[in-house]
């Protein structure tokens, strides 16, 4: 998110900023991902994304098997 100054700032407010004071933060709790347009076009808003996310997680967790398919024994058919 982009933050814009207020325009009616005076620029000596600026001064007692510090540049990168909460990076640390920032990119600690951020996990940015860069989306190809097409997708990004699909998904508009994080929040949708977000749902899309743990619904298709959720699908893959239901449909994935606990125990391996049972073989099949080769029978000898003459």
């Amino acid at each position: 998110m982009i933050v814009m100054p207020d325009p009616g700032a005076k620029r000596s407010e600026f001064k007692k900023l510090e540049r990168g004071k909460f990076y640390q933060r920032v990119v600690a709790g951020s996990n940015v991902v860069v989306l190809d347009p097409k997708v990004a076009k699909a998904f508009p808003s994080s929040a949708i994304v977000n749902q899309t996310l743990n619904d298709l997680l959720e699908l893959a967790r239901k449909s994935s098997r606990m125990k391996p398919r049972p073989r099949r024994i080769k029978s000898d058919v003459s």
